[in-house]
């Protein structure tokens, strides 16, 4: 991806200047900069969208993986490996087994330290064991976690090859034509966009009922963090089907459609409506729920009241 968004942003700069060249004039060269102005900037910025969003969802499948199977940083998964630690598994029962019944009262300690030695073995390969049954549940829990991302990046593929493929220029006019199945593929490219960030239309529709506000604020780490908090006539309402959804999907919503603050704005805003009854749990309780939270975006508290 790296790589691909530097050449798309030089490319988009191209088009910008060229679009912007007054050195240049003619029927031609007019018919071309329209065409590049209205093709190529909205295609490159959707695609730059997929790379953020692919990033985004690969970030997420990392972080599931350490949060439900291996938490070490150097993780990593060898089906294979992990296939061989269950035969070890079996071959050590059957060693201890062999072991404890070739033992007499006599002869133990003489084994004692074999017997030791299985018994780490089986500790470490039983661990292995453990990781390859969380992985496999990983897995089927995964199974179509990367299918968005797939119709995606097919999309985008499809919508370069018509422009890059099935644009004419005619003489007689002086004019480029886009072939018709252009303005599809976009669609198609957008949908995909949508689809790969989670969006639901009808969940959208739903969030009109609301005013949603985007708390800013430093997380432990210091880095930028939101809390998204839903409100109805100026008290926080707790409905947990859009809360999930807004918390997957605020990054991506129009910016028209929530109200940035700070968490100094949502102090003040307390205080101002405490006696409306609009109170909020104790700052540090949001900070260990969004600790605790696997996703990177976490809910201010504050007066609930259950919807629907």
């Amino acid at each position: 991806n790296a790589e691909a968004r530097v050449w798309l942003l030089q490319l988009k700069q191209t088009v910008e200047r060229y679009v912007q060249d007054d050195s240049l004039s003619g029927k031609a060269v007019e018919a071309s900069k329209s065409y590049f102005e209205a093709s190529y900037p909205p295609l490159i910025e959707t695609i730059l969208q997929a790379f953020d969003t692919s990033e985004a969802l690969l970030a997420q499948y990392i972080q599931e993986f350490h949060s439900q199977v291996d938490p070490s940083p150097n993780a990593r998964i060898d089906a294979v490996l992990l296939g061989q630690a269950m035969e070890k598994v079996k071959s050590i029962r059957r060693k201890q087994e062999a072991l404890q019944q070739s033992l007499s009262s006599s002869t133990a300690g003489l084994y004692e330290g074999r017997a030791q030695s299985l018994r780490l073995d089986f500790i470490e390969a039983v661990e292995q064991e453990k990781i390859l049954e969380k992985y496999l549940q990983f897995e089927q829990s995964h199974t179509h976690f990367f299918e968005p991302l797939v119709e995606l990046v097919q999309a985008a593929k499809r919508a370069v090859d018509v422009l890059r493929q099935q644009v004419h220029f005619n003489e007689e006019t002086g004019t480029y034509t886009v072939a018709k199945t252009f303005a599809p593929a976009m669609k198609s490219l957008q949908d995909s966009l949508q689809k790969a960030r989670g969006i639901n239309p009808k969940l959208d529709e739903q969030l009109e009922d609301y005013e949603i506000l985007a708390v800013v604020y430093k997380d432990n780490t210091g880095k930028d963090a939101v809390m998204w908090v839903l409100e109805k006539d100026g008290i926080r309402v707790q409905n947990a089907k859009l809360q999930k959804y807004i918390e997957q999907t605020g990054r991506y919503q129009d910016a028209e459609k929530y109200t940035i603050i700070t968490l100094a704005d949502l102090d003040k805003k307390n205080h101002q409506s405490v006696a409306k009854g609009y109170l909020l749990h104790e700052r540090e309780s949001v900070f260990r729920w969004h600790r605790e939270s696997p996703a990177s975006l976490c809910v201010c508290a504050g007066m609930e009241r259950e919807v629907g």
